[in-house]
């Protein structure tokens, strides 16, 4: 019993390698007329790639808005005469006085930048007031004349008194023409300077005529 078993086993083994034999020398022989398979890329899958679409540029931003700016007008400048005031002479009549203007403007920015300015009105608030310059016409009056000159100062030949008043008076002298200052001509044909008809000429014969 033990003997078949090995004889059975033996002979299994050596059974199953004969089929092995036999069945390595087909596959060889079918492999060699085959034609090796050539690589293929794998088949695509599900997944499909799309392309990105091109950056869209911003849209600018524009707003519009209304701009009032007030101007200046300036006040033009006459001139008339008037006889009341001499040659060279002047006067304001009327003060000037710049008047307004308002403007009204339509204007653009865009991206927050002016980018158009347009006029849509235009008003004058004020006028003027024009200014009035008034010249002289009349002619200066001619300066007054000249004083006369004082005379001049009575000489005294005969020296000076102090008479009654606390006043210099000259003593009664000789002259060719009526002294400035003489009061009477005395009988001797001298000039009396008394400023007092009392004594006048005394110790010279008296009085011969008033001056």
């Amino acid at each position: 019993m033990k003997q078949w078993f090995l004889s059975h086993t033996v002979g299994q083994r050596i059974g199953l390698s004969a089929g092995a034999a036999l069945i390595a020398l087909v596959t060889v022989a079918a492999g060699a007329g085959a034609i090796a398979p050539q690589e293929t890329e794998p088949a695509p899958t599900g997944a499909t790639t799309t392309a990105s679409p091109s950056p869209t540029a911003a849209k600018p931003i524009v707003l519009h808005s209304t701009e009032t700016v007030t101007e200046e007008i300036a006040f033009a400048s006459s001139t008339v005469e008037d006889s009341e005031l001499e040659v060279g002479q002047t006067r304001v009549r009327t003060a000037g006085v710049p008047g307004q203007l308002e403007r009204t403007f339509r204007v653009t920015h865009t991206d927050g930048k002016e980018t158009a300015r347009e006029q849509v009105s235009e008003r004058i608030v004020t006028e003027p007031v024009h200014e009035v310059i008034a010249q002289g016409t009349r002619q200066p009056a001619p300066p007054p004349p000249p004083e006369p000159a004082a005379p001049a100062p009575a000489t005294c030949p005969n020296g000076t008194y102090v008479n009654s008043a606390g006043n210099s008076v000259c003593r009664p002298h000789e002259s060719a023409q009526v002294p400035a200052g003489a009061t009477a001509r005395c009988q001797d044909g001298t000039y009396s300077h008394s400023q007092n008809r009392r004594g006048t000429c005394s110790g010279h014969g008296g009085v011969a005529a008033w001056l």
